[in-house]
């Protein structure tokens, strides 16, 4: 389940889909750390980033294929896992993140669509 205050963070996102950025380092973690584990994420890993979405989204598709090969022009290139958001039981979860498919999560950022090749190669940058 979500705590109330990644329950807040998440109903921020009506308003500003970037509103998890201004998180600390320590809360950002805290809140990704949930929000896998509602995604049924056994193994967090810092090497790794995750795109949420859901069987059939045609956006969620094209992101996976477009990620695939921006993620592969660095190295070492993180692990990219697909996650299907229908797989949480967390009515909350699924309610706030449904509208904003695909969603891209990595260690220190949420982006949720639209998202773009340039947004991706700022994070790589970092």
């Amino acid at each position: 389940m979500i705590s109330l205050n990644n329950k807040i963070h998440l109903s921020n996102l009506k308003n500003n889909r970037h509103a998890v950025a201004g998180l600390s380092a320590d809360d950002f973690t805290h809140f990704r750390q949930e929000l896998l584990t509602c995604l049924q994420v056994d193994d967090i890993r810092d090497d790794t980033w995750y795109l949420i979405g859901t069987d059939g989204c045609h956006l969620c598709q094209d992101a996976q294929t477009w990620l695939g090969f921006v993620l592969k022009t660095v190295t070492p290139s993180p692990a990219l896992i697909r996650l299907e958001i229908m797989n949480t039981q967390d009515i909350t979860l699924l309610d706030s993140l449904g509208k904003y498919l695909p969603i891209l999560i990595t260690p220190n950022q949420l982006l949720c669509y639209p998202f773009s090749v340039m947004d991706v190669q700022r994070i790589l940058m970092k």
